[in-house]
């Protein structure tokens, strides 16, 4: 039997730095889902939100088969986007009169203000679901 000792300094070392990674990744993922908003929390949820964090946005279309889709899998990934707060409301009841052709619609925001506004997102995505995070991290968003 080999025995394993956890006493060296080394060790000592790499298990205090692992656990000082751990407790900043715990902090800082405090997201982990995707809320649906009204248009009355939009201020609160997305302007106001945590001003060291993103937001982002999805205006949808329920009838729009590419949105439903993303609504889909959105939850995956705001679980592995901790950091990230995800929050979506059908298009027009957040923007009045927002035309169905420009849907799906991300919005990200960073302390209250638009850092990307991109609309028909199956079209950057080109029609693959699986593109989400490529998409994210071409605006600069990156999982921890």
């Amino acid at each position: 039997m080999s025995y394993v000792d956890f006493e060296d300094e080394f060790t000592k070392q790499y298990m205090a730095k692992r656990m000082q990674e751990m407790k900043v990744k715990a902090v800082l993922m405090k997201y982990g889902e995707v809320m649906e908003i009204s248009r009355d929390e939009y201020i609160r949820e997305v302007t106001e939100a945590d001003p060291t964090s993103f937001v982002l946005l999805h205006l949808y279309q329920p009838s729009n088969e590419f949105c439903n889709l993303i609504n889909m899998h959105l939850p995956a990934v705001a679980k592995k986007y901790g950091q990230v707060k995800f929050v979506k409301i059908v298009a027009d009841k957040c923007i009045e009169g927002f035309p169905d052709s420009r849907c799906p619609c991300f919005i990200i925001y960073l302390a209250g203000k638009v850092v990307s506004h991109l609309t028909n997102v199956d079209k950057l995505m080109k029609e693959d679901i699986n593109n989400i995070e490529d998409l994210l991290a071409s605006q600069g968003i990156k999982h921890l």
